[in-house]
């Protein structure tokens, strides 16, 4: 995209997160009729750990997390 606003599954796989594959494939499940967000499938699927989620949505609308 122009405006600089990347995609969860790229900037997952970007942070070394998730795979390529994986995210083609919860992008699959979505195009099949899924209706949970791709994070969701990734974590569902363990391809993904709950806080690299919330750490790449935050990096996604420039919002920072706080963690203990």
């Amino acid at each position: 995209m122009d405006d600089g606003y990347k995609l969860i599954g790229q900037i997952l796989v970007d942070m070394g997160a998730a795979t390529q594959a994986a995210v083609d494939h919860a992008l699959e499940r979505q195009m099949g009729g899924d209706k949970r967000r791709v994070g969701s499938l990734l974590v569902d699927a363990g391809a993904s750990a709950p806080i690299d989620v919330l750490s790449a949505l935050g990096e996604q609308f420039g919002l920072g997390i706080i963690t203990k």
